[in-house]
């Protein structure tokens, strides 16, 4: 009997897989250290037919070569090289009793040092729909994530994820990053239904390699739909945090817009190297105040200090790390956005004006995916199909204006949003829709997106001309709930392994 395996390499080094065999033992062993993840399918087609179906596995603690409960039961020499950013498959001989096998891989480092380690694939994993993040103590500096439908293994680095902007280059335009974001990012408190999209704080998600933060404040001290903004009073009023009409929290105090930017700002201060995206949007009952009096505020109170990148263009990642980028979520009064010399002078990005739950819309500074009215269950297909689009589209134009060397060629910042939700249909209240839709996104990622699968050798990168890569690989700004819950960041992972195109030869910008 005999099985494929297909290996992608999503690190920017060549990785040679040189065996596979399968190592027999005792399956009452105990159980193990490995972490489970959401992530279900590898094709993005059959993920969305069986996107109802999630199961979650117990694995089996890892065996090796020489012990008393486990012996080789086939081994076959391959000595394939699988080069950054590509895919291979083969086929492999199966032993006889495969319920009482593990799978293990040993791979080698293309480079100087040679390095071998063994990635050991749990046999009770590859009988479910969720795949497992493999130790990471067998291979230091590298993750696999094992997808059991289709036997798939994928390599990518294990970075730090508190500084991963770390090793980018400085001269990069943001908009050519992928980033991981959160949607109403402070939405972590006990909440009414559907207010609540997070599972973990705003400081656990810096801290977990969230760079985007999506704020919904309300002006604080002026009557419900007053329109009200003449007063100095007024322009010291605080900003309450709120999703939509309501608090983010039912108990306690109500959280502060304040308390939020001081842990944005000292998470800045111990890892100089970061930056941070901050949408704001006035929101609150009845929408108080003004768009005009919020952006006083905003000036008189929080941005008048340093550490805040104000200008209205997308600037390099070494023009603001250490900083704040504002994306302008609120409208300008005609007087706010001149200098007094009478240039324009704006407000950070412009994101005021995208057309309401649309699956991409160009407008301002950014192209948006943000088809948010996901009414029921069904809807979700055509949600993830929006999300998945959106990938393929930020990738190319993100890879054809780096293949051009042109510094005039400006590329919008992408920001698509896995998010959506329906306050009156307890199935699409927000964990609900992530705990579907982020299992998905993450295989894709993994196994689909910058590769051609149907039409193509496994490996061969979309958008070719003699030879060179014209789609990046690069994602934007991906918005995501729920990111974190039972400590599972694999999303996040993927999403920043999606960088390495920036330092690969496939394509510098």
């Amino acid at each position: 009997m005999t099985k494929t395996f297909t290996l992608r390499n999503l690190t920017t080094g060549s990785l040679i897989l040189k065996s596979v065999e399968y190592i027999q033992h005792d399956p009452s062993l105990r159980t193990n250290q490995y972490a489970i993840t959401d992530v279900v399918v590898s094709n993005v087609t059959k993920f969305i037919r069986g996107i109802t179906s999630s199961s979650h596995v117990v694995t089996t603690q890892p065996l090796h070569e020489g012990s008393q409960e486990s012996k080789i039961g086939r081994r076959q020499d391959l000595e394939l090289i699988v080069r950054p950013w590509t895919s291979i498959s083969t086929t492999v001989q199966q032993v006889t009793d495969e319920q009482r096998n593990e799978i293990r891989l040993t791979l080698q480092v293309a480079d100087a040092n040679n390095a071998t380690w063994h990635i050991d694939i749990p046999r009770s994993a590859s009988g479910s729909e969720t795949p497992v993040l493999l130790t990471r103590d067998a291979a230091p500096g590298y993750l696999a994530l094992f997808i059991p439908p289709s036997d798939s293994v994928v390599i990518f680095p294990d970075t730090p994820l508190d500084d991963w902007m770390r090793e980018l280059p400085g001269s990069t335009p943001l908009s050519y990053l992928s980033i991981p974001g959160t949607h109403n990012t402070p939405t972590c408190h006990i909440a009414l239904p559907s207010v609540r999209c997070q599972a973990v704080s705003p400081a656990t998600q810096l801290r977990n390699g969230i760079r985007f933060f999506d704020v919904r404040v309300q002006i604080a001290d002026v009557p419900a739909g007053s329109t009200h903004d003449s007063t100095t009073a007024d322009d010291t009023a605080a900003l309450l945090l709120v999703h939509g009409a309501f608090p983010i929290a039912l108990t306690g105090r109500p959280r502060t817009f304040r308390v939020l930017v001081d842990d944005i700002q000292a998470f800045l201060r111990e890892h100089p190297s970061e930056t941070v995206i901050i949408s704001i949007k006035r929101e609150g009952l009845g929408k108080p105040g003004t768009d005009a009096q919020l952006a006083r505020i905003l000036r008189r109170g929080y941005l008048c200090v340093n550490g805040w990148y104000l200008e209205p263009r997308i600037p390099s990642l070494g023009e603001v790390r250490g900083k704040i980028v504002l994306l302008r979520r609120f409208a300008l009064d005609d007087d706010q956005g001149v200098n007094h010399d009478g240039s324009s002078a704006g407000l950070g990005l412009d994101a005021d004006n995208w057309i309401h739950n649309s699956p991409s819309c160009l407008s301002g500074h950014v192209c948006v995916q943000d088809f948010c009215d996901v009414l029921e269950p069904k809807s979700i297909r055509k949600k993830i199909e929006y999300c998945c689009a959106h990938f393929e589209r930020a990738s190319a134009a993100i890879g054809k204006a780096a293949l051009s060397r042109d510094a005039s060629v400006s590329v919008p910042l992408f920001l698509n949003f896995l998010t959506g939700s329906n306050l009156w249909n307890v199935g699409c209240w927000p964990e609900r829709i992530a705990a579907r839709i982020n299992p998905v996104v993450t295989a894709f990622l993994c196994e689909r997106h910058v590769t051609v699968v149907d039409g193509g050798a496994v490996g061969e990168l979309k958008g070719t001309s003699d030879g060179v890569a014209t789609d990046s690989g690069a994602l934007g700004v991906v918005v995501c709930d729920w990111v974190g819950k039972d400590d599972d960041w694999n999303l996040v992972r993927t999403i920043v392994a999606m960088n390495g195109w920036l330092v690969s030869p496939r394509i510098k910008p």
